[in-house]
């Protein structure tokens, strides 16, 4: 596999994210007990900065809204399913790329059904690029959004052409937003990123070793993306529509740090506690644990839960580092990620038993 690190920010993927965050009421500065003190004002112009754009969409996004709200189970929205699925790792100027994203959608029929129905069936993606209309119609009925979104996204489709001109629009307005902060951001990424070869060993060891997270692709090529938007998110995603395919990965510039300064706080091994605590996350500890490893559809059945449940409660328990995840015969399997659970049960030892 070949993996390509871009060291610069991708403008486009920028915006969205700051819009995603403001439709979530998503706050930075929740985030500051798991980063260094001297990190507060940084967060805070990340707040001022995203609800500048979160206003400016406001006023320019329109009948776009369906295609900028943040999927939580997800951790993205169909509008950055889009993009990234269109992107390379030549990034020219925003407007061109933007005028090759709108060719590749509008080449394609069906283009944004195709992505929300891969956001919603994400092991079975691929089968998405050749069905028919009335399959994604199915799959979007089968989708956990409410009606009006449904029909929302539906009717979007189906006026491809001119989504296209709104969404070049809402870059056009939102755009003098970033390049006005442009200097800002990149000064964010780069005070952590100086030395870029020890970081990008750092990346891959802390979410393949630690993390459990495998970046493992069907595909020749992965692409790693900066973003300051997304601070403290990671993002996997697999082209499936557009030649050449390849998987992108957006990852946030915080979560190493936020990481390790996490790893042995308070917070964590409470939070870590309220996880477990709850009755369903820890039934499906126990029953990965008793068969080594299950994919979403497995667990659904044996928890008698739904996929979508299963989702939220995979992420969670992701997320706390006690599941790992690796692809394989294009399916996600999930597995108890023992060695964090070891250091987790070690933590929780040391502060009640040994403090």
């Amino acid at each position: 596999m070949n993996i390509h690190y871009h060291q610069s920010l991708y403008p486009l993927i920028e915006c969205i994210g700051f819009i995603e965050y403001y439709e979530a009421q998503f706050d930075y500065r929740s985030k500051s007990i798991y980063i260094e003190s001297n990190l507060g004002d940084t967060l805070k112009a990340l707040e001022q900065i995203k609800i500048e754009f979160g206003k400016q969409a406001e006023r320019s996004c329109g009948k776009l809204k369906p295609l900028l709200i943040h999927i939580p189970n997800h951790n993205t929205s169909i509008l950055k399913k889009m993009i990234l699925e269109c992107t390379n790792e030549l990034f020219p100027s925003w407007k061109t790329q933007l005028r090759d994203i709108k060719q590749k959608v509008l080449s394609q029929d069906h283009f944004i059904l195709r992505c929300t129905a891969a956001l919603c069936e994400e092991e079975h993606e691929e089968q998405w690029a050749e069905c028919d209309l009335n399959a994604l119609i199915e799959q979007l009925e089968a989708c956990e959004f409410n009606d009006d979104l449904k029909w929302q996204l539906f009717h979007l489709n189906a006026h491809s052409e001119e989504v296209m001109e709104q969404v070049e629009k809402l870059f056009i307005d939102i755009m003098p937003i970033y390049q006005k902060y442009e200097t800002q951001l990149n000064h964010i990424m780069n005070d952590y990123y100086k030395d870029y070869e020890t970081y990008r060993s750092q990346l891959y060891d802390q979410f393949v070793n630690e993390k459990g997270i495998s970046f493992e692709s069907k595909y020749q090529d992965t692409l790693l993306i900066p973003s300051v938007a997304y601070s403290f998110s990671l993002f996997v995603g697999e082209s499936f529509l557009i030649e050449p395919k390849r998987t992108s990965i957006l990852w946030g510039v915080h979560i190493l740090r936020a990481d390790q300064v996490k790893r042995n706080s308070v917070e964590t091994i409470c939070s870590g506690l309220k996880t477990l605590s709850d009755r369903s996350k820890f039934e499906i500890l126990c029953f990965l644990s008793k068969n080594q490893r299950a994919y979403g559809a497995q667990i659904a059945k044996a928890m008698k839960l739904t996929t979508a449940t299963i989702s939220y409660h995979m992420q969670a328990l992701i997320d706390a580092g006690l599941v790992s995840v690796e692809k394989d015969n294009n399916r996600l399997y999930f597995q108890v990620h023992k060695e964090h659970l070891y250091e987790y049960l070690k933590q929780v030892e040391q502060k009640i038993l040994h403090p």
